[in-house]
This record gives structure tokens, C-alpha cells and sequence, in this order.
């Protein structure tokens, strides 16, 4: 039985125009990837951006040039709410 662990990035971070931030997951602690789930103009998308832990980036793009530079420049926020989370290990999991 897998698992998914989240953290919850709604209210942490400010909203990059139409971009909303949901939660950051992720399904194994070794992973050096994390998935970030977002809205758009209030709606959630079925995909997710792909953060790399090591090199600091989101491998993903948006289709806006301007709002996908604001959101790629919140990942040192991204991965210290990340960070303290794990850390604390007040995280969730979810069991599937």
C-alpha cells in the first residue's frame, strides 16, 4: 500500500495573480522531487509543478511568462515551509 505525504502551502504563500498554491506532496522521504498542487483563477489543476530539491527549480512551466517567474521565484519560500515541515514532521499522509 502506497502513500502520499503533504504539506499544506494554502495561506503560506501569497497568490501569484491567478496562481493559488495548494500543497506541496510527495511519496517517498529519499525523492528529490516534490510535486506542487495549484489553482488557477480558483480552480484546482489535475497536474501538478515538478520541484527539484536538489537544483532548487521547478521543472514545469506555465503558460504565462510573467506569472510563471513570480511562482519560480517563491521556491526559496516553497522549500523552507517544506523544510520546517518535515523537520517537525507535521506533515500529512494519506494511505492508498
Amino acid at each position: 500500500m502506497g502513500s502520499t505525504k503533504y504539506v499544506l502551502l494554502q495561506g503560506k504563500l501569497q497568490n501569484v495573480g491567478p496562481v493559488s498554491f495548494l500543497r506541496a506532496e510527495w511519496q517517498r522521504d529519499e525523492s528529490r522531487f516534490i510535486l506542487i498542487r495549484y489553482a488557477w483563477e480558483g480552480h484546482p489543476q489535475p497536474f501538478g509543478l515538478r520541484l527539484d530539491l536538489d537544483k532548487k527549480v521547478i521543472l514545469d512551466s506555465l503558460d504565462d511568462p510573467g506569472v510563471d517567474a513570480s511562482v519560480k521565484a517563491l521556491v526559496p519560500n516553497i522549500l523552507s515551509i517544506v523544510a520546517t515541515e518535515r523537520s517537525r514532521g507535521t506533515f500529512t499522509t494519506i494511505f492508498h
